[in-house]
This record gives C-alpha cells, sequence and structure tokens, in this order.
C-alpha cells in the first residue's frame, strides 16, 4: 500500500475488516477504446503508464527515427513540464497528460500564434463535453474562474525557418480533487463541474479538435483562428501586468493581434508583445 502511495500519489485508505480502498474511483484511460478508434484520431496515439514527461519521450522518439505526426499520453508524469522550467504536477490517473508532434514546413510565419491555435483547440474540445466558463490567458492557459485548468507547453526542433517539429504538450486537469503543491490559483473538470469526466472520450476530442484547429491555421495562420480566441479571452479589458524577467509592463489587455501577439494600452499607447519567457498577471 505505502508503494501505490509513494509511486503513484495514490490516496489509499484502510478499511478496518475489510482491506484497503482508494480515496476516489480510479478510472484508467481505455487503450482498446482508443485503439479502436483510430478512425476518430488523426495521427497514433501512444499510452504509457508513467513517464518522465510526455514531451519528452516524443522527443527521444523523434531523435530514435519516429515520423511526425504522433502522440504520447501517460497515466502519470515524474517530470512533467510547464512553462518557465516550472513542474507540471501530474497524479496517476486523475488527469491528460498529451503531446503530440506535427511538422511544419513554411518557417516562422507558419508557427505564429500557434500555442494560441491550440488554446483554441482544448477550449472546444472542453466546450464539446459541456464544460462551461472557460476563458482563455494569453498566451497558454485555460481557466476557469480565473483558476487554471489546462496548459500548453510548445518545444521546437529543427530550424523554425525552414523544416521544424513543433513538441505540443497540453496538460488538462480532470478528475483531481486536491493538490497542496500546486502554487497558483487552479482548479479541474471535476471541481468546477461537479462531475468526474471520462478521459478516454476527451482524449478523442481532444485529437479531433487539435487536427482541424492546426489544420485551420496551417491554411490561414492564426489570423483564421483569431475571433474565436477573442471571444474566449479571459482577461480583455483587464488591469495587467506583463513580466519579463525582472522588468514589469502594466497597461489594459486589448485582445491580441493577427500573429497572437499580445495587444497591451499602456502609458504611452498601444503596444503588441510577444515571447515564450512573457508571463501575464492581473495587476493588483
Amino acid at each position: 500500500m505505502q508503494q501505490l502511495k509513494t509511486d503513484f500519489g495514490l490516496d489509499v485508505h484502510a478499511v478496518p475488516g475489510k482491506g484497503y480502498r482508494l480515496a476516489q474511483p480510479l478510472r484508467l484511460l481505455d487503450r482498446d477504446q482508443l485503439a479502436a478508434s483510430q478512425g476518430r484520431s488523426a495521427w497514433p496515439i501512444d499510452v504509457l503508464d508513467v513517464v518522465d514527461s510526455t514531451s519528452t519521450e516524443v522527443y527521444r522518439r523523434l531523435v530514435a527515427g519516429a515520423r511526425p505526426p504522433f502522440a504520447v499520453i501517460a497515466e502519470q508524469q515524474s517530470a512533467g513540464k510547464g512553462r518557465r522550467g516550472r513542474q507540471w504536477i501530474s497524479p496517476f490517473g486523475q488527469n491528460i497528460y498529451y503531446s503530440v508532434v506535427m511538422e511544419f514546413t513554411s518557417g516562422l510565419e507558419a508557427l505564429d500564434g500557434l500555442s494560441l491555435t491550440v488554446g483554441v483547440a482544448v477550449l472546444e474540445a472542453l466546450q464539446s463535453l459541456g464544460v462551461e466558463g472557460l476563458g482563455l490567458k494569453w498566451p497558454n492557459d485555460l481557466l476557469i474562474a480565473n483558476r487554471k485548468v489546462a496548459g500548453i507547453l510548445i518545444e521546437l526542433h529543427g530550424d523554425p525557418a525552414d523544416v521544424c517539429r513543433a513538441v505540443i504538450g497540453v496538460g488538462i486537469n480532470v478528475n483531481m480533487r486536491a493538490a497542496d503543491v500546486i502554487d497558483q490559483p487552479w482548479t479541474s473538470l471535476s471541481n468546477a463541474c461537479h462531475r468526474d469526466f471520462d478521459r478516454t472520450e476527451l482524449v478523442l476530442r481532444l485529437t479531433e479538435s487539435l487536427h482541424a484547429c492546426v489544420a485551420e491555421h496551417r491554411q490561414g495562420g492564426f489570423r483564421a483562428l483569431r475571433s474565436r480566441w477573442e471571444n474566449a479571452h479571459a482577461w480583455r479589458g483587464e488591469a495587467v501586468a506583463l513580466l519579463a524577467g525582472n522588468s514589469k509592463m502594466s497597461g489594459v489587455a486589448l485582445g491580441v493581434d493577427d500573429r497572437g501577439a499580445l495587444r497591451l494600452m499602456g502609458p504611452d499607447g498601444e503596444r503588441s508583445y510577444s515571447g515564450g519567457e512573457l508571463s501575464l498577471r492581473l495587476d493588483s
């Protein structure tokens, strides 16, 4: 029992005279259903029990000669990746840890706003399952009631100006009830919607939505999805602080431009900002 707690983070309770039980039901990803649903999936999906990071595993397979697109998902990550070197908390059998690699051959312009396009894809997948109250936070988070429910991390390999492979990592808090080690306001689908979710169906919906949205992005750039992102912008019109290292820029969030850059109205007028190391906060 201690190994279950230590290795998998499962909350196991002793029941006098009966043995042990999990504090909450555990429903694993259905490998058979995913395999039988290949017609719904735009790329092969490999399901692992435990991995350091699904994005790291995708990269290892690329180095070994695997050809994109393909996806790796896991029941648990021991070293899940968040933005700016942070760890993505990844308990066993509760959430979605999903990474897919895609190849882009049209140079840097094809990559502009890609993380925002992925945000639209995740949003629409969750909405298709009846999740309400979702908002998009620039550049790559999804919120419910200003609490983080999902995040996106994109890592580029190859030449961004030529042939480039984008490893797109998506983490969604699904049926997680509590996590004391998360150091920011967060929620899960189950906490917000007061019901459990079928993670296997969510994987299929996410795959379909990613395929459709990225296809639109390839055809027309982020411009083709900009209005959908704007419609779900969580902090439009809010006073925000844009952080870059030790620098802070304050202003009002206006929205995004056709390349996915943040439009910020500051003391000196409107300016646009983009970059993977920028972080946005509500300005207190």
